[in-house]
């Protein structure tokens, strides 16, 4: 809310904040570090956001693609994730490398978070020792075959450059780049 950015903003330009009740402000010395995934720029030049806090915040960005764009982080995410459910839950579950194959080619429009609650689920669910595919929510099924391309009717030679075409495409936009 824009009163929580007033005060925000006037905590990092004193350095300093008032306890509740007090009577003096305590002088400390600290760096902040933000995260969102909202487009703070846009939001600032819509009135949404305050320009001054925003210009205060964006000292030094950084940019952290989402996990579509760095397929090759999921297996050690899922290793990580799992070591950390494994305790809580006081199991010894592994994944399968078909589950994580799977994994690694679904959308995670959620990111890290989405990949947390997809394991977390599956472990919870999971009848046997190992995390398989069929453990796996269906949306992570269904977004596999939705990115699949459409490829109609024709040979297999048209088929395989259609698929090709279509990683080509999804190369160039990850890239900014033209396709001819």
């Amino acid at each position: 809310p824009l009163e929580a950015q007033v005060k925000l903003l006037t905590f990092l330009d004193t350095q300093g904040f008032m306890r509740v009740g007090g009577i003096k402000i305590e002088q400390v010395d600290v760096r902040l570090i933000t995260a969102t995934n909202k487009n703070l720029s846009l939001l600032a030049s819509n009135g949404e956001f305050r320009e001054d806090l925003w210009f205060r915040l964006n000292v030094v960005p950084l940019k952290l693609p989402p996990l579509s764009e760095r397929r090759e982080d999921i297996p050690p995410l899922v290793s990580r994730i799992l070591e950390g459910l494994n305790k809580r839950y006081g199991t010894e579950r592994e994944i399968s490398r078909d589950a994580l194959d799977l994994l690694c080619r679904c959308e995670l429009s959620g990111n890290v978070r989405e990949l947390q609650n997809i394991l977390e689920r599956s472990l919870v669910l999971c009848q046997g020792p190992t995390i398989l595919p069929s453990d796996l929510p269906e949306r992570v099924h269904s977004s596999i075959s939705a990115n699949l391309p459409d490829l109609g009717e024709g040979n297999m030679k048209q088929a395989v450059q259609k698929v090709e075409r279509e990683f080509l495409e999804r190369a160039c936009n990850r890239h900014h780049r033209q396709v001819d």
